[in-house]
């Protein structure tokens, strides 16, 4: 799945959401691949989005049906 917010706060909502539903639905979540993209964010360093009580790994770019997408539109 693919998440899109505008602010911190609102991926953290995301991400809740989408973990009830892997449960509801008893579809498998892999946390060990689930990473979070930002863009336009001022300070990448400090922030963090918590998923299974772990933070997300935050990378710069990642591929999605075979397009590379990135956090600077590059």
């Amino acid at each position: 799945a693919v998440l899109f917010a505008n602010t911190l706060v609102d991926t953290q909502k995301l991400t809740k959401a989408l973990k009830k539903i892997c449960i509801w639905t008893k579809f498998g979540d892999n946390s060990s691949k689930t990473e979070i993209m930002l863009v336009k964010c001022q300070n990448k360093t400090k922030s963090y989005i918590m998923y299974n009580n772990e933070p997300l790994k935050i990378v710069e770019s990642f591929k999605y049906l075979g397009l590379k997408a990135s956090s600077n539109h590059r």
